[in-house]
């Protein structure tokens, strides 16, 4: 296996997407945590309120500050770019000294004023720190982004608004509410159903019924809600006829299908396939050719099934119909196959290869190299034909050039409620964003990244 770094390749051009990886994260943990702040600041309100242990005063001067607070840390990362963010997060460590004077103000002299202030110090200073981490990220920054002349790249990677991503889904099924009002309402059913179930059987049996009652009965609606989406998704055919913007092809090995979080997403991690298309529903609708004998289509892009006789065909005509076509790393002869046929019949700018996110090193190794080898003529004299050190997310074209897009930051993030894959996501956002630019040469690349992005770099 290759132990060379990015600097000991002669030829090959690479993207680093780690700083930006660092700051996504950063963002997104600094937005939570604030959000939280605010959150628990309310609900310390409410007890105290429900006590009576806050004067009506108080009572109306805290929900001021928590509304003032929500504005100003709404969208981290426009406030960012605008160079606003660590005035905005000044303003916002103020409030919440003022919240903490509000609470001890507002509650009655004595053991209970102690008792409501300590509790509001601890409430702002749990969070406080993710404030604080914000603005210094800004202040290092803002150099490097006082010279970005157009700031919507950067928010395109860097943003999360839940109307994108609730429009991403609806596409996934053509467009059509009444199909997540079907699922809804069947999961609604059981959880209502479940609970009665167990609660009389309980009380039949002389048992008082508890809490693990409403859990079960949450598994078993989202068990239903989860094959529900399966049962009722549409195939690609019937997905391009809803959707009618040019597709996005996925081509992988099949055994990919369930990659990260074994034959199951219920009570797990989405696949790495679920993920790839939720992303990808941005540029066109995701398709895909199923596995052959499968029964249920899995989560992910919608498929079509083919005879062994007409997949080739199919799949040509798919490719040259296609805005993308993105290829999972791997080395089986089909999958070779296909990418050949598809940079003979698309061309190079709209073909995009994962490497997928395998646990097993050295399988991933195999596969790198054999790719890479059975394809040298089409990729060029650039990558290396062993996998290199440094963690490679994709490989791109900028005209001929094959770009690798690399990363130095640890893969997945590993804490139990900001679970992320930002590296992909990134590499899915920044070339959704490529496709629309005129990218003809990695000079054209360089340019490009150094006016939007200067926070990374296209180098040899």
């Amino acid at each position: 296996m290759s132990n060379h770094s990015i600097q000991d390749w002669p030829v090959a051009w690479t993207v680093d997407l780690g700083p930006l990886v660092r700051l996504q994260k950063r963002l997104w943990r600094g937005a939570f945590f604030t959000g939280l702040g605010v959150y628990l600041e309310g609900i310390l309100t409410f007890a105290l309120a429900t006590e009576q242990s806050l004067s009506p005063a108080a009572i109306a001067g805290i929900v001021a500050i928590l509304i003032a607070q929500l504005f100003l840390i709404w969208h981290p990362a426009r406030l960012l770019v605008r160079g606003e963010l660590v005035h905005r997060y000044r303003i916002y460590l103020g409030l919440a000294a003022g919240f903490v004077l509000a609470v001890s103000v507002g509650s009655p002299s004595g053991d209970a004023r102690v008792g409501a202030t300590v509790m509001a110090v601890l409430v702002t200073a749990v969070t406080a720190w993710a404030a604080a981490a914000m603005m210094r990220t800004a202040s290092m920054l803002r150099p490097q982004l006082k010279v970005v002349r157009d700031h919507t790249v950067l928010l395109e990677s860097l943003s999360f608004r839940l109307s994108d991503f609730l429009t991403t889904r609806r596409r996934a099924f053509g467009g059509e509410h009444s199909r997540w009002v079907v699922l809804a309402t069947g999961a609604l059913g059981t959880f209502v159903a479940v609970v009665v179930t167990l609660s009389l059987a309980l009380r039949a049996m002389g048992l008082r019924p508890a809490s693990p009652v409403a859990q079960v009965a949450t598994l078993a609606a989202m068990f239903v809600f989860y094959m529900g989406l399966r049962r009722l998704k549409l195939s690609a055919a019937q997905l391009r006829a809803r959707d009618r913007r040019p597709p996005v092809l996925i081509l992988r090995q099949f055994e990919d299908d369930f990659l990260e979080s074994g034959r199951m997403s219920f009570g797990g991690a989405p696949t790495f396939e679920h993920f790839v298309a939720g992303e990808l529903n941005r540029i066109g609708p995701v398709v895909a050719i199923g596995r052959p004998g499968e029964r249920l289509q899995p989560l992910g892009a919608s498929r079509d099934y083919l005879s062994s006789r007409d997949w080739k065909g199919a799949v040509v005509t798919t490719i040259d119909e296609a805005a993308l076509v993105v290829f999972v790393l791997g080395d089986s002869e089909s999958l070779l196959w296909e990418f050949r046929k598809t940079i003979e019949t698309h061309g190079k700018r709209r073909t995009l290869i994962i490497v997928p996110p395998l646990g097993d090193r050295a399988e991933l190794a195999r596969r790198w190299s054999g790719f890479v080898r059975a394809s040298a003529d089409l990729l060029g004299a650039g990558l290396p034909a062993e996998l290199p050190a440094s963690r490679v997310l994709a490989i791109g074209f900028a005209g001929d050039d094959a770009v690798m897009i690399v990363s130095d930051e640890p893969g997945r993030s590993r804490a139990l409620l900001l679970r992320s894959r930002s590296d992909h996501r990134l590499v899915f956002r920044l070339f959704g964003r490529l496709l629309r630019e005129d990218i003809m040469s990695p000079g054209d690349l360089k340019a490009f990244l150094e006016k939007t992005m200067p926070i990374i770099t296209a180098s040899t």
